[in-house]
This record gives C-alpha cells, sequence and structure tokens, in this order.
C-alpha cells in the first residue's frame, strides 16, 4: 500500500504499471480543494473530494471512496496569526509560545515547528542554547570548523601558486595545521589520519571519508587540475551534505516536506512570507504552463496547490497552530493567508513587543534621537568626504571624525582592480595600439582571487571592449593621454581639497579632466545645484585652474565621467557655475564650523546600504 501525498512523476508512473502486472499495488488519497484536480488527471478517473483507495493491477485501475469519521474543528479558535518586524522577534515569539504550551502540560513531542524556509534553523540554533530543539534537517558539512579550514587554507595555497600573493581569509582554527599538499593522495592520508576528539568531529570526519570514496570515480578527469584545485572541487562537491541532529532535543524541527503523513497537536510555522510561501524553485521558471501540461508536467498552480494541501492537511490535525510572518520594508505576508479554506477567518495580528525583549536580561530601552554638536576640526576634504558630509552629516561624524571603518565591498575592489590595470597598461605602452591593450586588459583581470571576482572580472572584460573601441575613436580625434593617477592638494575656500585625477587627456591647448566610473546607469546631476552634493569634476577643474598639477596649464579645460559600462563620457553641463556653487558651500561649512549640528540624511534612501544605519535606528 502506498500513500500518496505529493506528485507521480512519470517515470515512476511507468515503474508502477510494470509492477502491477505482477502484483495489486493500492494507492491512499486524501483529496482536497487543492489535490483534486491533479490526482483526477494523472489516474485519469473522476475523483471526488474525500478519501479514496485505488488499486492498480494488471495495468487497470478500480477505486472505492472511504467515509472517515473526523471530527472537524473551528479553524478560528485554533489558528493564530501574528506578524512581527523581525527575525529575532519573530524567534522570541517561537520560544515564548512554547514556554506557554509546556507550562500548560504540553510535552514536548507534542510541539513541532515547521520551516517553510529551512534557512531560519540558523537563528534557532543561535538562541537554543540548552539544545530542546531536534532539528531534522541536520547541519551543513560546510559549516564544521574542519570544513572551514580546508577550504580556506587550500584557497590561500591556490592563490598563491597561481598569483604569487595570497587573499584574505578567515581566521583558522591554530589547532589544525593543514600542510601544503603535494598530491590528493597525501589529502587523503591527512584526512584518514586526522584526529577527532569529540562525536561531532568523528562524525563530521566519516562524512569526508564517505565523500572521498564517491569522489574517486571523477578524480581520474581532473588529471588537468593542480592538487589544489582538485582538493577544491571535493571540498565544493561535498559543501551541502549533512550531519545528522544526534544529540537534539524533544521538539521537532523539520521542513514543510517533513509534514507529510504526519500529524502534531501543536504547531509554530514561521517566517510564513512571501518568497518562502508558495516556494517556487528554478526548475518551475524553465517551461511555461502550457508545455508544462502539453508534455504532462506538474504546472505552477498545480505546485502552488500541492503545497496549500501540505498546510491544509497540517493545521487540520493540530489542535493550535501559531503563523508568523514579517512585515516591513523588505518582506510581506504570504498571499496562502487569504485562503479561508485553510486559514479561516483568523486576523492578522499585530505581535506583542515583548518578543522582541525575550533574550534581553535586563529591561529593554527605547531608541531616543540624540543631538550631535561638536565643532567641524579637519581642514581639508576630498570629494568623497564632501559628499557624505552634505548628504548625511550624521555619516560623516561616524566616518571621518570618530574614524568608523566601513565594510569593505567586493563590487568596489572590482573598480579598484579596473583603475590599477587601465593605469598600468596606459604608463607603459607607447603606441597606444588600443588591440594589444585589451588583450593585456583581459590577461590582468584573468588574476583573480575567487568565484565572485571571477564571474566579476569576465563581466567586466565583456564591458571594456567597448571602451578600448571607443578609445580607438578618441585617438584618431586628437586626444592622448599624458597622465595618470595624479594626486593634488590645493587651498580654496578655507579648506585645503585634495585627492586624485584617474586620467588626464591633452589635445593642443586644452585638457580634458576624466574620472572613470564603473557604474550601472551612470547619470551626472542636472543644473540644479544649489541640491547638489557631487562635486568631484569642479574640483578637480580647479585642481588644474590652481596649478595642483604639474605640467598642467591649458587654455581651456573639459571634464567628465568616463562611463566604462557605456563606453562614452558623460561631461557636466556648467562646470563654472557648480564651482560658484562648490564655494557658496564650503563657505557656509567654514562660517558654521565651531558648532556644527551632525544630523541624520533628510532623505532615508541614503540610508539604505549605509554602514551605521544601526546606529541611527533606521533598518
Amino acid at each position: 500500500m502506498i500513500h500518496l501525498e505529493g506528485f507521480l512523476s512519470q517515470f515512476e508512473m511507468q515503474v508502477l504499471r510494470k509492477i502491477s502486472k505482477k502484483l495489486p499495488i493500492t494507492f491512499e488519497l486524501n483529496l482536497d480543494s487543492f489535490n483534486q484536480e491533479y490526482y483526477t488527471k494523472l489516474f485519469e478517473i473522476p475523483l471526488e473530494i474525500g478519501f479514496y483507495e485505488i488499486v492498480l493491477f494488471c495495468n487497470k485501475l478500480s477505486y472505492d471512496k472511504i467515509v472517515q469519521n473526523i471530527n472537524s474543528k473551528g479553524k478560528e479558535s485554533q489558528v493564530q496569526v501574528l506578524e512581527f518586524r523581525d527575525k529575532i522577534a519573530e524567534v522570541g515569539g517561537i520560544f515564548a509560545q512554547i514556554d506557554v504550551w509546556l507550562g500548560q502540560g504540553i510535552t514536548p513531542e507534542q510541539i513541532c515547528i515547521v520551516l517553510p524556509n529551512e534557512e531560519f534553523a540558523h537563528y534557532l540554533r543561535l538562541f537554543d542554547k540548552a539544545r530542546n530543539f531536534n532539528y531534522a534537517m541536520g547541519s551543513a558539512l560546510k559549516s564544521s570548523a574542519l570544513y572551514r579550514n580546508l577550504k580556506n587554507a587550500i584557497k590561500a595555497q591556490n592563490a598563491q601558486a597561481n598569483c604569487n600573493e595570497s587573499p584574505q581569509v578567515e581566521e583558522q582554527d591554530s589547532t589544525l595545521a593543514i600542510p601544503n599538499f603535494l598530491d590528493f593522495e597525501s589529502f587523503k592520508e591527512f584526512l584518514q589520519n586526522l584526529e577527532a576528539n569529540s562525536k561531532e568531529a568523528q562524525r563530521v570526519k566519516e562524512k569526508f571519508l564517505e565523500g572521498l570514496e564517491q569522489f574517486d570515480f571523477a578524480l581520474k578527469y581532473l588529471t588537468s587540475l593542480s592538487v589544489q584545485e582538485q582538493i577544491l572541487a571535493f571540498l565544493d562537491m561535498i559543501e551541502e551534505v549533512t550531519l545528522d541532529d544526534v544529540g537534539g532535543g524533544r521538539i521537532s524541527v523539520v521542513g514543510i516536506l517533513e509534514t507529510r503523513g504526519m500529524c502534531f497537536p501543536y504547531v509554530i510555522i514561521p517566517e510564513f512570507n512571501a518568497g518562502n510561501v508558495p516556494s517556487l524553485s528554478d526548475k518551475d521558471l524553465f517551461l511555461n504552463t502550457a508545455m508544462r501540461e502539453k508534455i504532462g508536467l506538474p504546472t505552477r498552480k498545480s505546485r502552488e496547490n500541492l503545497q496549500k494541501h501540505y498546510y491544509a492537511k497540517l493545521l487540520q490535525g493540530s489542535c493550535q497552530a501559531w503563523i508568523m510572518c514579517l512585515s516591513n520594508d523588505e518582506n510581506k505576508p504570504s498571499r496562502f493567508l487569504l485562503e479561508d479554506s485553510i486559514f479561516g477567518n483568523s486576523p492578522l495580528l499585530k505581535a506583542d513587543t515583548r518578543y522582541s525583549e525575550y533574550f534581553l536580561s535586563g529591561k529593554a530601552l527605547n531608541y531616543q534621537e540624540c543631538e550631535i554638536v561638536a565643532p567641524l576640526e579637519i581642514k581639508d576634504f576630498s570629494a568623497t568626504s564632501l559628499q557624505c558630509f552634505l548628504t548625511c552629516p550624521r555619516k560623516f561624524y561616524y566616518r571621518y571624525i570618530l574614524g568608523f571603518k566601513e565594510t569593505a565591498n567586493e563590487a568596489v575592489n572590482i573598480g579598484s582592480k579596473i583603475h590599477n590595470i587601465l593605469k598600468e597598461i596606459y604608463q607603459r605602452t607607447q603606441d597606444y595600439n588600443m588591440d594589444l591593450m585589451y588583450q593585456e586588459f583581459c590577461k590582468e583581470m584573468d588574476k583573480s582571487h575567487s568565484l565572485k571576482e571571477s564571474f566579476e572580472s569576465a563581466l567586466a572584460k565583456k564591458y571594456l571592449k567597448n571602451f578600448f573601441e571607443s578609445e580607438k575613436v578618441r585617438l584618431e580625434s586628437g586626444w592622448i593621454p599624458f597622465a595618470f593617477e595624479q594626486d593634488f592638494c590645493f587651498e580654496f575656500a578655507g579648506f585645503a581639497l585634495k585627492g586624485r585625477i584617474d586620467r588626464i587627456d591633452k589635445r593642443g591647448n586644452e585638457v580634458c579632466v576624466l574620472d572613470y566610473k564603473y557604474k550601472r546607469n551612470l547619470k551626472v546631476e542636472s543644473k540644479n545645484y544649489e541640491k547638489a552634493t557631487d562635486f568631484q569634476l569642479p574640483i578637480y577643474v580647479l585642481a588644474i585652474q590652481k596649478g595642483a598639477i604639474c605640467a598642467c596649464n591649458p587654455k581651456q579645460i573639459q571634464a567628465g565621467f568616463y562611463d566604462l559600462y557605456e563606453a562614452q563620457i558623460k561631461r557636466e553641463q556648467d562646470l563654472n557655475a557648480k564651482i560658484e556653487v562648490l564655494q557658496e558651500k564650503l563657505e557656509t561649512i567654514k562660517k558654521d564650523s565651531k558648532e556644527v549640528n551632525f544630523v541624520l540624511a533628510s532623505k532615508r534612501e541614503a540610508c539604505q546600504y549605509c554602514d551605521f544605519i544601526y546606529l541611527c535606528n533606521r533598518y
């Protein structure tokens, strides 16, 4: 007998039909409004809502509808739907409700946490200090210390072998020395001889050794790779391997698929948000609905209905259920909550603020905006620091006065890499053969330390091909690059303005100051300069006019951003007018510098990717 809850593929049905020629197969089906249509099409027989037993024998079907006594319960009294602002409050709500149930005498085995998105288990593990939960999905092998240390060490060795320098890697466990492996056999011996000082370490080692047995088959096809690359390929293969949670507690934490055929009296379902519910895989986007129907594959609608069936059965078998979802700028509740046949008329309630304070040992303090008034004790600005001050004085205070560091961004690193390579190949060329220069550029860009950097570098090579083609036209028009990465510093309106110009081109008695921008949808500020914050090009032009750049005394100065994505120069509309506005702003800053109110940015768009967003309570 087979109890069906999910889909059967065409191949599985073919296998079952062949088996039925030898012995009968009985299917148990519990049909509701969500899976009725699918099974009617699958078995090609008229089925109504209810419980069925379908017998397949000698490739022929017979079926009976079974009457079951089911005591239905009012959904309004058993389903509670709560809306939270953040994940920590959501976890606090889970723990708080479990406390309530346990206080009522309910046993831990009767409670189940069902995760539409199993990544949420990381949050539960973070706060499950007493190990009360048992995680059906286990833990990923890649999160183990052995895996992390091996991955970091081998990546560093591989980068050093290819580029003669080591990339920045995560800190390693000092108790585990990773040698330089001469061949893959020495790597095997290292794992086999590795000491396991705990049960968990032993299970990790066993998973590595099991993976080695499987990898042996592929190893003979990877002889062209270095030993470090072979080891990295092995680590990539086993990174999704999971370790069973053998030391877990009595409260089950399962994915929605693990609930099929099971019944839990007390259920908590967190993360019931759009994006998690319904859960869609990439394969659902590969073929459209018409094509899927034609070849007999489940459609997106049928997959969504199947998930609705899972949640409906889960809630029907429960005494009490708590549905939790996030509602903020990034997350919205799932539209499945509108299904009255599943959730009844349960209202969406705002969660109590006490859940946010569940893990606090003391009394929570409400955020109070503080005013920061202090003298502006700086004597110089760069274009970047000035833009920061004009956009958000509070960020300027954190970054340039207190010296707080910002998080390094790999996209920014790619931009810096492009700048450096362009500088090198332009400085060492003599005849400006753009075809050869592009080949040199590609060769340098191929020197990457990570997969993400390799991907970004490949994209950059594609976009910069048009840039080098544009450079041919620019050379033909008489413009010759003659200076790169020129530092400057000069006095203006009471401050020293400093910076570095990416490139200066010359044609007769005129020069063109260029700043490379590797940025999509690059826009230059309009003539509404009173609200402008970016004065990079005016500062560059002033540096030329003030003689801060050596061997440069032109009669006419142009300036623009060189858009590397679109391979075109985008110029300011009226540089002289913007220089006047710059002077006014600097004089005002100087005048008020003894007592500056470092206020927050007036527009919250500036806060979206700011590293100090939590300091300002604008997350």
